[in-house]
């Protein structure tokens, strides 16, 4: 992997950057934050991957839906595979990590699909054997070449292990690349724009049990860092272009916490406590304002954060929420499956201000997933 300037990230992250003002705390972008006009709306699409969608006969489709817009653009069909992960590189390549193909013991064999940009036409379809009893970690991680790194979560003998397949932006091949965490069980992975990985993982064998954080150079099978400091029951990861690493810890036992790590290093820089309840979903934009949503018994909420760490919006949700992205103006997107108090499903979305929904999508989605944001189709 070479160490390259990253381009307009797409791959799944938050992605905002439009200036202002909220409570009157100045929000300007960072030096060295892209400007993004507002003629530049046109360049960006939602990507929903929707479970058994009538379109695909049964089988999961990605419906895209012009930014602005609610009702359905062009739709990939993923055919009767389940989809479970749809992300871009830095270069607006889409890739979709699909559910197994097929099984010949002791392997089952899990497609992993690129598409060139704008196309609905895979240009690389790539067969991983991953190990029979194993489930694959998502979302996958980039590094600024478009490689991606999709992890293999597996049993054997007794033990779990944790194996990461490569797979290059340039060949329809991959490669196994290292046990990255021993015998231990990844559950969250991200990448920086130096190619650095960042695992999140909980620790099977040896003592003491409990979860880390590993930090891995480009091309090295070894950690250049490591910590357990603030973790205590983690659930997602997200990394801004600062250099900060945000943990969303559950409040399964007691009250959440978000840690925020610098990266390499992996030091602590800052938690954010108090009234936040059980985080599952965490994300930044590129002003470096943080996004988690929380869950309060069958009620959930979106609260975002200030560079600062400073609260500044709280919403309710109308249900437990699968999915959270940013587009380039701002834009919050949350994916709301069918509950019994909400029988239809929908993305709903919140400008970058205000705490009402400025439209709700329900054409064309019956349960959403994952959510990312890319090029038009």
């Amino acid at each position: 992997m070479k160490r390259a300037a990253p381009r307009a990230i797409f791959a799944g992250l938050a992605l905002a950057v439009a200036a202002c003002s909220v409570k009157g705390e100045s929000l300007t972008p960072p030096p060295g934050t892209p400007a993004t006009p507002q003629r530049h709306r046109a360049a960006f699409a939602l990507f929903v991957v929707d479970a058994n969608s009538a379109t695909t006969a049964g089988g999961d489709s990605i419906a895209t839906y012009p930014m602005g817009k609610t009702e359905p653009g062009p739709t990939i069909a993923v055919g009767p595979d389940a989809a479970d992960t749809v992300a871009f590189d830095a270069q607006g390549r889409l890739l979709v990590v699909n559910g197994y193909a097929r099984t010949q013991y002791p392997y089952q064999y899990e497609n992993v699909v690129r598409y060139p940009r704008g196309s609905t036409v895979p240009s690389r379809w790539v067969q991983v054997p991953i190990p029979y009893n194993a489930f694959t970690v998502t979302p996958v991680a980039f590094d600024p070449d478009g490689d991606a790194f999709v992890a293999a979560v597996f049993a054997q003998s007794r033990r779990v292990q944790t194996e990461f397949y490569e797979l290059p932006h340039d060949a329809a091949t991959f490669r196994s690349t290292f046990d990255a965490v021993g015998h231990n069980e990844a559950v969250a992975l991200v990448a920086d724009a130096g190619a650095n990985l960042y695992v999140l993982y909980r620790a099977q064998n040896p003592s003491p049990r409990g979860y880390a954080i590993a930090a891995y150079p480009p091309g090295a099978s070894a950690a250049s860092a490591r910590t357990n400091s603030g973790l205590v029951n983690p659930v997602a990861l997200a990394l801004d272009q600062h250099g900060r690493l945000a943990v969303a810890n559950g409040g399964r036992f007691s009250h959440g916490f978000i840690t925020i790590l610098s990266v390499p290093a992996l030091s602590v820089k800052a938690t954010i406590a108090g009234a936040i309840a059980d985080p599952q979903l965490v994300a930044f934009d590129l002003r470096g304002n943080l996004y988690l949503i929380e869950t309060r018994g069958s009620a959930a909420l979106l609260k975002e954060f200030a560079p600062s760490y400073r609260l500044l919006r709280t919403i309710s949700l109308r249900r437990a929420a699968s999915a959270l992205t940013i587009d380039p103006l701002g834009d919050v997107y949350v994916a709301e499956p069918a509950s019994n108090s909400e029988p239809a499903s929908s993305v709903v979305v919140y400008g970058p201000r205000g705490r009402n929904p400025i439209r709700t999508i329900t054409a064309g989605i019956d349960r959403p997933g994952s959510l990312a944001i890319g090029p038009p189709l």
